[in-house]
C-alpha cells in the first residue's frame, strides 16, 4: 500500500512556503493578539459573574423556602411564594446564560475564528467581518470582533466570492460588495497561516481538511461548509426539506449544522433542544453523531430509532431489530426466497399497505367486532345491537379504543345503578332465610356483587383489543384480502407475498416490518400519542423507510417541520428510486416543500470515488472531489487462509501508514464473527455489533449494514467473491462498503471474483 502524502501538505503558509511575508501578516497577527486578549478578559469577566450569579441563585432559593405557605389558606404567603419562584426562575436562567457564554469562550480559546470577509454595504463604509464558532463583542466600544458562523452576515463567507453579494437580515436583504475573502488556520491561539481566496471555500484548504484522519465521532465542519450545504443549513422557509445526497456529500453533518442554526435562530424564537428530534437508523449511528452539536456549543437533541419504538410494543412476541432484519435478508443463501422477502418488505411499507390497514380497521369495527347482551335482574341493561349502533354512530373519527372505553364507562354505571336498585329485594330475601351468620345488609351487598361480577367482567373485556389477531385477519382469508384490496395496485406476485407473510407470522419473533405495521394498527386503534411540542424532525437514511414509517411520524409529530436526508443508491432491503421523495411529500402533505440534490462527494479520495462509481446505475450523479491518493486495490487469493493472511498484511500496512480507524467490512454479521474468530489472536481487533456502545478507533470488523453512515481512514472489504456479491442488490452493498473509506480501500476475495467489481 502506498503511503499517503497529502496529509503533510499545508495550504497557504505565506512566510515559510512562499519565501515572502504577506503584506497583511503583521496586521493579522496583531488582530489575533488583541482578539485573544479580549477573549481571555471576557472569559474572566463571565467567570466572575458566575460566582455572583451562583450566590444570587442560592439566595433566591433560600427566599423561596422562607416564603413557603404554612397552609393552603395562607393567601398572603402564596403571593410571596409566587414572587419568589419567579425570581428563582430568572436567576436560574441568568446562571445558565453565563454558563453558556463561558463554554463558548473556552471552545474559542484555541481557534477563535477561521474566516474573514471584507464587505461594503451599499452606502456604508467597508467592514471586516471575522467569522468563528461563537460571537465575541468588545463591550468597550460595542464592536463585534467575531461573528457566529450562523449569523446572517456570515452567509456571505459561504456563498460568495469577490464581487456583488447579499444576505438576508431581520431588516431585509442587505446588498454590497465583497472585496476580500480570507481563511485562517489558528492553533492554540497562534496564527499558523492564512490564505486569500476568490470564490468558494478554497479547494486547497478543503483538501487539507479532508486529508486528515477520521475521528471516532463525527465532527463539526463549520470551516469548510460549501455553498450548497449552507443553503440547506439556513433554509427557514421549507416545511419539508428533502435532501438526496451521494455517499460522502455531508448530508448528516449538514443536517446537524442545520439543527445548530435553527437553535441559534431560537434565540429570537422559542426553538430549544427539546423541540427537535432526529430519527436515526440505529443506536450506534446515534452515538457516532452525538458530539457534533456539543462541538457547536449547543445542547444535544433526543434521537429516536424505530427499534426502540417496537421494543416498547405491548405484544405477545418480540420484534426483531433492523439489524436482525438486514442480517436475515443479506445472509439468506436462497436468492429467490431473499427476493420474495424484499418484495414483501417493500409492499408492507407502501402507501397501498397503509390503505389496506385502514380498511382492515373499518372491516373489524363494522363486520367482526361484537358485543354480548347485558342482562341483569330480569331486564336488559343493554342489547348487543344497540351497543354496536352506538359504537358506529356519529363518532367514527374517534379512535376505536376510546369509543369502546366510553361505552364501557356507561355500561359500568348502568350495572352499578342496577346493583343499587336490587339491594332492597336482596335484603328482603336474606331476612326471609336467616340460615347465615352475617349482617343482613352486608350479606345482601355481597350477593349483589357476586351476581353482577360476570357483567362487570364482560364490560371490562370490551376495551381489550388484540392488534396481532386483527392483523392476521388480513392474511388468513384470501377472500377478505381481495375485498379489502379492491381498486388498489398490488404486486403481480401478491399470492406468493401473502403466503410468505403467513409463514413469517407463525415464527416466534415478529419481523421488523410487521413491527411497523402493528405499531400503525395499534396507533390507529388507540389514537396516537402525539408530541405537539416537537417542531423539527430530522430523518436520516430515508432510503430505508417507506410511507408506513412517515405516516407514523406524521401521527406522532403533527406540528413539526421535516428535514429528510437519504441516498437512493444506498438502500439495502429494496430498490429505491427518486419516487420515494414524491411519496414522502404526499404522506406529510406540507405546503412548502423543497428538494436539494448533493452530487459532490467529499469523503473519499478521487481514486476511491471513481472506483465506487462502477457500482451505480447512474454514475454521472456522483462527482468525486479532486483529492488524490492511492488507487484502490483488489486482492485475489487462492483460498480462505491466503485471503486471511493478505488481510492481516493489509491491516499492518494501514497501521504503518498512520490510519487511526481501519474497518474490515463483511457482508453479514455471521461472516464478521467467523472472520473475527480466525483473526482475533493476530491484532487487537474489535467486533462491532448493534450493541456496541461506541465505534472508537483502531481495527474493527463489522457487517456492511452497521457501517452505513460511518467513515474510516481505511476500508478492507472482505469476501468480495461471486458467492457473496453477484446481484443488483449486492451492487448497492458494495457501494455502501467502499464509500466508507477516506484514504485507502482494498477488496479481498478467494475463489471467483464478484462480477460486479
Amino acid at each position: 500500500m502506498q503511503p499517503r502524502t497529502s496529509k503533510s501538505i499545508k495550504p497557504g503558509q505565506p512566510a515559510s512556503a512562499q519565501g515572502t511575508v504577506h503584506p497583511d501578516h503583521a496586521l493579522e497577527t496583531a488582530y489575533l493578539a488583541k482578539t485573544m486578549d479580549l477573549l481571555r478578559q471576557s472569559l474572566a469577566d463571565e467567570l466572575d459573574k458566575l460566582i455572583q450569579s451562583k450566590k444570587d441563585l442560592l439566595e433566591a432559593r433560600e427566599d423561596l423556602q422562607d416564603n413557603l405557605p404554612g397552609s393552603p389558606n395562607d393567601t398572603d404567603k402564596r403571593a410571596d411564594t409566587s414572587q419568589s419562584l419567579n425570581a428563582l426562575r430568572a436567576q436560574a436562567a441568568a446562571y445558565q446564560t453565563i454558563q453558556y457564554k463561558i463554554a463558548q469562550y473556552k471552545r474559542m480559546e484555541s481557534s477563535p475564528y477561521f474566516g474573514r470577509v471584507d464587505f461594503t454595504e451599499t452606502g456604508y463604509p467597508k467592514e471586516s467581518i471575522y467569522i468563528g464558532r461563537g460571537t465575541l463583542i468588545d463591550h468597550a466600544n460595542g464592536h463585534i470582533r467575531i461573528y457566529d458562523w450562523r449569523a446572517p452576515v456570515s452567509s456571505i463567507f459561504y456563498r460568495y466570492g469577490l464581487g456583488a453579494a447579499s444576505y438576508l437580515a431581520p431588516a431585509g436583504e442587505i446588498s454590497g460588495q465583497v472585496t476580500l475573502k480570507r481563511q485562517y488556520d489558528i492553533q492554540e491561539g497562534q496564527l499558523a497561516y492564512f490564505i486569500d481566496t476568490d470564490i468558494n471555500i478554497d479547494d486547497q484548504v478543503l483538501r487539507y481538511a479532508l486529508s486528515q484522519n477520521a475521528t471516532p465521532q463525527m465532527k463539526a465542519i463549520v470551516e469548510t461548509i460549501q455553498k450548497e450545504q449552507d443553503q440547506i443549513i439556513r433554509d427557514m422557509d421549507s416545511e419539508l426539506l428533502l435532501v438526496q445526497g451521494s455517499a460522502g456529500s455531508g448530508k448528516t453533518s449538514v443536517a446537524l449544522h442545520r439543527v445548530a442554526y435553527l437553535m441559534y435562530q431560537g434565540l429570537t424564537s422559542p426553538l430549544a433542544a427539546h423541540h427537535i428530534i432526529i430519527v436515526s437508523p440505529n443506536a450506534l449511528f446515534s452515538q457516532y453523531i452525538a458530539q457534533v452539536l456539543p462541538d457547536l456549543g449547543e445542547e444535544n437533541i433526543a434521537s429516536l430509532t424505530f427499534d426502540t419504538v417496537f421494543s416498547n410494543l405491548d405484544m405477545v412476541r418480540p420484534v426483531e431489530t433492523r439489524s436482525q432484519q438486514a442480517e436475515a435478508l443479506l445472509g439468506n443463501p436462497d436468492t429467490e426466497a431473499a427476493a420474495l422477502e424484499r418484495e414483501m418488505l417493500a409492499f408492507k411499507i407502501s402507501s397501498v399497505f397503509c390503505t389496506l390497514l385502514d380498511r382492515l380497521i373499518w372491516h373489524y369495527e363494522h363486520k367482526i367486532l361484537t358485543f354480548p347482551d347485558f342482562y341483569y335482574n330480569g331486564r336488559y341493561l343493554a342489547r348487543r345491537q344497540d351497543l354496536k349502533a352506538e359504537l358506529l354512530r356519529d363518532r367514527v373519527k374517534i379512535p376505536l379504543t376510546k369509543r369502546l372505553a366510553q361505552i364501557q364507562e356507561r355500561l359500568l354505571e348502568k350495572i352499578h345503578e342496577a346493583k343499587k336498585d336490587r339491594i332492597p329485594s336482596l335484603e328482603e330475601f336474606v331476612s326471609n332465610h336467616p340460615d347465615h351468620q352475617l349482617e343482613i345488609r352486608g350479606f345482601a351487598r355481597l350477593l349483589s356483587v357476586k351476581r353482577s361480577a360476570s357483567l362487570v367482567h364482560a364490560a371490562q373485556q370490551i376495551t381489550i383489543l388484540d392488534p396481532l389477531s386483527i392483523y392476521k385477519l388480513l392474511f388468513e382469508d384470501p377472500v377478505l384480502f381481495g375485498r379489502l384490496a379492491k381498486g388498489l395496485s398490488l404486486p403481480e406476485n401478491i399470492a406468493d407475498i401473502l403466503s410468505a407473510c403467513r409463514r413469517r407470522l407463525d415464527t416466534e419473533t415478529l419481523s421488523h416490518v410487521d413491527g411497523a405495521a402493528l405499531t400503525y394498527l395499534k396507533t390507529k386503534l388507540d389514537g396516537p400519542v402525539a408530541y405537539p411540542d416537537i417542531q423539527q424532525v430530522i430523518v436520516d437514511e430515508v432510503q430505508d423507510y417507506g410511507a408506513l414509517h412517515f405516516t407514523l411520524l406524521n401521527l406522532w409529530f403533527p406540528n413539526a417541520r421535516y428535514t429528510v436526508l437519504g441516498d437512493i443508491s444506498q438502500s439495502m432491503e429494496r430498490q429505491a428510486s427518486m419516487d420515494l421523495y414524491d411519496e414522502i411529500q404526499r404522506v406529510l402533505h406540507k405546503k412548502k416543500a423543497a428538494m436539494v440534490i448533493l452530487r459532490q462527494s467529499y469523503r473519499s479520495s478521487y481514486e476511491i470515488g471513481r472506483f465506487c462509481r462502477r457500482f451505480l446505475d447512474y454514475p454521472e450523479t456522483v462527482e468525486p472531489f479532486e483529492r488524490h491518493e492511492a488507487e484502490p486495490e483488489v486482492h485475489g487469493c487462492a483460498d480462505q487462509e491466503a485471503a486471511d493472511q493478505a488481510l492481516i498484511e493489509g491491516i499492518r500496512e494501514c497501521r504503518q501508514a498512520q490510519c487511526r480507524s481501519i474497518a474490515v467490512i463483511c457482508k453479514t454479521m455471521s461472516d464478521a464473527k467467523d472472520l473475527y474468530q480466525r483473526l482475533r489472536g493476530q491484532f487487537a481487533l474489535r467486533l462491532v455489533t448493534e450493541d456496541t456502545p461506541h465505534i472508537g478507533s483502531g481495527a474493527l470488523i463489522l457487517p456492511v449494514y452497521l457501517a452505513k453512515g460511518l467513515e474510516f481512514d481505511a476500508v478492507l472489504a472482505y469476501g468480495t467473491d461471486a458467492g457473496h456479491y453477484s446481484t443488483p442488490d449486492d451492487r448497492r452493498l458494495l457501494y455502501i462498503a467502499c464509500t466508507r473509506a477516506l484514504h485507502h480501500l482494498s477488496l479481498y476475495y478467494f475463489g471467483s471474483k464478484s462480477p460486479l467489481i
